[in-house]
């Protein structure tokens, strides 16, 4: 009389892949516990590192850039309006302090240096 067989091949992959399950159902609260805990930590993490942001070398290659447009920006301005002023004073026969006068144009106007 045999009581144990011997198990097939087909059966001892089901046995192992019901260890398997019956393994993480019973450490399955204990990985949620984690992975919430894990995950308040990343959130944590990025609060500090958005801190950080403006020291990111992209961030300030970018500012970089930024920086060198609006200085060309506001030397093309100024070249506008230096040729405004000559327009004006060869047209109208103006004063170039009149025309600053009259325009509120600072003294020390001047391009960016």
């Amino acid at each position: 009389m045999v009581l144990f067989r011997k198990p097939n091949w087909g059966e001892k992959i089901i046995i192992k892949k019901f260890k398997i399950f019956l393994y993480v159902q019973e450490n399955r609260s204990t990985i949620l516990s984690q992975l919430a805990l894990n995950k308040e930590e990343k959130s944590s993490i990025l609060k500090q590192l958005e801190q950080y942001k403006e020291c990111d070398p992209e961030v300030l290659e970018e500012a970089k850039k930024e920086t060198g447009v609006a200085f060309e920006a506001a030397n093309r301005w100024t070249d506008n309006v230096f040729s405004t002023k000559s327009w004006i004073k060869k047209k109208f026969n103006f004063e170039e302090s009149v025309i600053d006068k009259q325009f509120a144009v600072p003294e020390d106007f001047d391009y960016l240096g």
